[in-house]
């Protein structure tokens, strides 16, 4: 209408940016009462970013929460952190059967900090999909923060506040994590760590490129320091993983006949599953006594 009666163009700019961003403050929520018709765009504008401050605060805060409620404050966790110190005693290969919404991340995470105490490095071995790898990152991420900030200081000797720190944490990032082993100097870094029996926690995906890395790496580290180096496979989904059986095609062995030779000369390899059927069947060695079960929350289960 305004067009039709001859207005100018360039005085409706500043109407059309007011709806605008009046319409952008209503889907963050400003309040009860709508902005004031003569508000100018750039008022808008200082308003709907200090409500969008407010609302990403908000969000970290209950982020923050409800971490350390699942993490300190859940009953099934703190049986689930008993079974982990009862797997640090156990030798071989150990299944843990974990139906849905048994914290079988966090059990995974807590068994691998527990065995970094005892001067072992933990490998999580994940299924072939980068979401999986990038959850298990995002998780030890959030649980080192907390231990960080919760716990006592993470060192190998807390009688002696000169001792190094087991990890640190910094810019959202913990100094455990090694996301892969594709380029040399992640694998650098691992076999240095190897060798000077350094807190990693490299988190690989299950297919034959990562393995053959990894136990390039672990050979690598064994002749530099004239020993076997101390390490631990945590798998991941253990019947996708290491289902298979052990082949080689075309002169290159499988990632279950990888997972074989790195098994052999392994502290320990910690088998984690919903369906366990398939690391039996791979491993016929495996006893009763082998088999942890982690029971599950249903009050929390969303299946």
């Amino acid at each position: 209408k305004a067009k039709a009666a001859g207005a100018d163009p360039s005085r409706l700019k500043p109407s059309v940016q007011t709806r605008r961003l009046t319409a952008e403050l209503w889907e963050v929520g400003i309040g009860k009462m709508p902005p004031k018709k003569n508000m100018q765009p750039e008022n808008l504008r200082r308003k709907l970013r200090r409500k969008l401050r407010e609302k990403e605060k908000k969000r970290m805060e209950q982020t923050a929460k409800n971490t350390e409620e699942n993490y300190l404050s859940d009953e099934h966790r703190l049986k689930a952190l008993k079974m982990c110190e009862e797997i640090v005693q156990t030798f071989g290969t150990i299944i843990v059967y974990a139906p849905p919404q048994s914290g079988k991340t966090h059990f995974t995470i807590m068994t691998a900090l527990l065995h970094l105490l005892e001067g072992i490095t933990p490998i999580i071995l994940t299924r072939r999909q980068n979401q999986d790898r990038q959850q298990f990152i995002e998780r030890i991420n959030d649980l080192t923060k907390l231990l960080n900030e919760r716990c006592m200081d993470a060192r190998k000797d807390w009688d002696n506040p000169d001792e190094k720190f087991l990890w640190t944490f910094e810019d959202g990032k913990s100094s455990l994590v090694v996301e892969g082993i594709a380029d040399e100097r992640t694998q650098t870094m691992i076999e240095d760590a190897l060798v000077s029996n350094t807190p990693i926690m490299p988190v690989l995906l299950g297919n034959e490129t990562q393995l053959e890395h990894i136990h390039r790496v672990i050979e690598n580290a064994n002749k530099r320091r004239g020993e076997k180096c101390k390490y631990m496979l945590l798998i991941d989904e253990c019947t996708a993983v290491d289902g298979g059986k052990p082949t080689t095609k075309q002169g290159n062995p499988s990632a279950s006949a990888w997972i074989k030779e790195l098994k052999k000369k392994a502290v320990k390899t910690v088998a984690i599953d919903a369906t366990p059927m398939g690391a039996f069947v791979s491993d016929p060695s495996i006893t009763p006594a082998m088999l942890f079960y982690l029971e599950p929350n249903m009050r929390k289960y969303r299946g």
